[in-house]
């Protein structure tokens, strides 16, 4: 008889999971807008399905403007929802950005997993605009990244990243232009934080390490002068040339 029931309790959650997941999508974009609302991020022109659609996004901040008109695409994960987990596959595509892949969302758990793409030199120019202008896009490689928001919350990290060779201009010094190499940067997780180690020339001169609180630890090398081409004084390569701490969530 138990056997029976929870058979009946499997399917009924099942058909109320895939009636919800049918329903058009269009009728749960005012919602989303309100969760988006802080960011001066819409999505119009919504269609298809909980399970399947698309929109379109608007925006009216100018640190997001390069995403206006972007199109969003998701595929939602049935069975994720049956393990308790909100899984959707995604796919962003515009001027500003070409990105796809996974978002897991489940009770006190956030990620991302296995984004791949691009992100182009117009949306970094916007997010970096007091500090440096870029030539060149950012290429993102499987990365995944999970927040556990425990008792003890972990932070857990893995990818890689690529910049390819162009140019770089400081804010505070806009008439000289910097060459700057191939650059590649891999993620991993270290104990409960995740760390970000950036190499030109097969050495390292950038390190990023963010804890499970959003708190992150920026140490530039001073090879980084030598990787563009200002190494005139320098004695020390692996000194640092500056360290800064910042919160980024």
């Amino acid at each position: 008889m138990l056997k029976i029931r929870y058979l009946v309790g499997i399917g009924i959650v099942a058909y109320v999971i895939f009636f919800i997941a049918g329903l058009p999508a269009a009728w749960f974009s005012p919602y989303v807008d309100k969760i988006m609302a802080e960011k001066k991020i819409n999505l119009t022109s919504v269609t298809g399905t909980l399970w399947k659609g698309r929109g379109e996004l608007l925006t009216d901040s100018a640190a997001f403007a390069p995403l206006q008109g972007s199109q969003l695409i998701w595929n939602l994960r049935v069975l994720g929802l049956l393990k308790g987990q909100l899984q959707v596959d995604f796919q962003l595509t515009g001027g500003a950005l070409q990105l796809q892949g996974q978002t897991q969302v489940g009770w006190k758990r956030f990620g991302v997993t296995g984004v791949s793409g691009e992100v182009s030199a117009l949306f970094l120019n916007t997010l970096l605009v007091n500090s440096v202008k870029v030539s060149q896009p950012l290429q993102l490689n499987d990365v995944s990244l999970q927040l556990n928001r425990t008792k003890k919350p972990t932070i857990a990290a893995l990818g890689s990243l690529f910049w390819p060779k162009g140019t770089l201009v400081l804010a505070q010094n806009s008439d000289q232009t910097l060459k700057v190499p191939d650059m590649v940067a891999n993620l991993a997780s270290i104990e409960s934080d995740i760390q970000l180690i950036a190499k030109a020339e097969n050495a390292e001169v950038l390190r990023i390490r963010v804890d499970a609180n959003g708190l992150a630890t920026v140490t530039v090398l001073q090879r980084m002068l030598v990787a563009l081409g200002q190494s005139n004084g320098i004695t020390e390569q692996d000194g640092t040339l500056f360290e800064i701490t910042q919160a980024v969530f």
